[in-house]
């Protein structure tokens, strides 16, 4: 989305920064086709399960500790990798 040559994805990412930052994610879900879209949601739905799989295997390993908080999901983006 940030090298689109469409003027309408080039819209949807600037009217959908700010809420993201807030992890607010509807006006990109809806405003790009995503959620009716296979082509953009196979990729949606598959990510979360590859990253998980991974996740696990690194715990695993040793690589990364057990999770010791959940933290909520309201919290800025920023913030959630510490």
């Amino acid at each position: 989305m940030f090298t689109a040559k469409s003027k309408r994805y080039k819209a949807m990412r600037n009217l959908g920064l700010m809420p993201s930052i807030f992890n607010i994610s509807e006006p990109i879900m809806f405003g790009l086709p995503v959620v009716l879209n296979p082509t953009l949601m196979v990729p949606f739905i598959v990510t979360p399960m590859v990253l998980e799989f991974i996740t696990l295997l690194l715990n695993e390993v040793g690589v990364i500790g057990m999770i010791v908080a959940q933290v909520p999901w309201t919290t800025l983006r920023s913030l959630v990798a510490f």
